[in-house]
C-alpha cells in the first residue's frame, strides 16, 4: 500500500511534468522577436504587417506596423480626429 508521502510526490511530479508538456507544446507557437516599439510620429497605413504571437497575450496573432501600432484590421475613418485612449 502506497503511503500519503508518496501519492504527494506522485502528485507534485505529475502536475510539474504536465506543465512542462504545456510549456514545450507552446513554445514552438510563439514568435520569438518582440513586436515593435511604438514610434506614431513615423507611422503610415500603408506600410506592410508585422504578424506576433505572444504566449502572453494567448495563441492568437497580433498584427502591427512597422512602427508598432497595433492593427486591428478595420479601415481608418476618413478625417477622424487623433485621440489616444488610455
Amino acid at each position: 500500500m502506497k503511503t500519503a508521502l508518496y501519492r504527494g510526490i506522485a502528485s507534485l511530479g505529475g502536475v510539474f511534468a504536465a506543465l512542462l508538456a504545456l510549456e514545450l507544446g507552446l513554445r514552438p507557437l510563439a514568435t520569438a522577436d518582440l513586436p515593435p516599439i511604438a514610434r506614431p510620429a513615423v507611422d503610415a497605413f500603408d506600410a506592410p504587417v508585422i504578424t506576433s504571437r505572444q504566449l502572453e497575450e494567448g495563441i492568437a496573432e497580433s498584427h502591427f506596423s512597422p512602427a508598432g501600432a497595433r492593427l486591428t484590421g478595420n479601415a481608418p475613418v476618413p478625417q477622424a480626429p487623433l485621440v489616444v485612449i488610455l
